[in-house]
């Protein structure tokens, strides 16, 4: 049997920290000069982004751009 390994590492034209590590551990070099690398900062957000959509699952369709806009407006409130 033939098996595909795929690895989504390239968000928004950068290659994900975690996915280099990935590819290095199966003998697979990457040219990072052709490609920029997430900062920890932008891993950060990312992630984060990530969870948002996930915990956001739980709840019905109708409440998730409420507590959606409610999470930003706090959030920009802040920043003022």
């Amino acid at each position: 049997e033939i098996y595909i390994y795929f690895i989504n590492g390239c968000i928004r034209g950068k290659l994900q920290r975690s996915t280099i590590k990935k590819l290095k551990s199966l003998g697979i070099q990457t040219d990072l000069n052709k490609r920029e690398v997430m900062t920890l900062e932008e891993t950060i957000i990312y992630f984060f982004g990530k969870l948002r959509s996930r915990l956001l699952q739980f709840f019905p369709a109708k409440y998730r751009r409420r507590i959606r806009n409610s999470i930003l407006n706090s959030k920009y409130k802040n920043n003022k």
